[in-house]
């Protein structure tokens, strides 16, 4: 009977201590997302803004966002989910609707082909002018905005 009881006793001490434990997580959870974010991590949105304030001094109103999360944080419609940005933008150079726009938002991560990616928007979008660069956290993201030149 005393080995049973030890037993019991060991489960039991086992079973507060995982509860415990989840509870310091959960309370770690919590915390962790209440306090202020990095500095990045709100880039997009940021960028959204921008662009948003920018256009109350434009009279065209019109913005290319490339990405789903862009056109939700400026209230756009909807177009398509899970789609590659990168081709999604490409196409409406190629095929010229990306001069209907006054501003062009693109996100671009610090990847191998970035390099490239640039250097053909650089020669493309010849209507426009980078006009500002907001960065993710740890410069890893970029989301880069583009304005018509007058």
């Amino acid at each position: 009977a005393e080995a049973h009881l030890q037993r019991w006793k060991h489960a039991t001490f086992s079973i507060k201590a995982i509860l415990v434990g989840c509870a310091i997580m959960i309370l770690l959870g919590f915390i962790s997302n209440v306090l202020p974010k990095r500095d990045g991590y709100h880039y997009e949105i940021n960028a959204v803004q921008y662009v948003q304030q920018s256009l109350a001094d434009s009279k065209q109103q019109s913005v290319l966002y490339t990405s789903e999360k862009q056109r939700f944080y400026a209230q756009k419609p909807y177009e398509d989910r899970n789609y590659d940005e990168w081709q999604y933008l490409v196409e409406r150079i190629e095929d010229g609707r990306v001069n209907e726009y006054e501003f062009v938002v693109i996100n671009l991560n610090i990847k191998a082909d970035s390099a490239a990616k640039e250097t053909y928007l650089q020669t493309h979008l010849t209507q426009f002018k980078q006009d500002k660069v907001f960065y993710g956290y740890k410069k890893k993201k970029r989301t880069f905005v583009y304005r018509r030149i007058p």
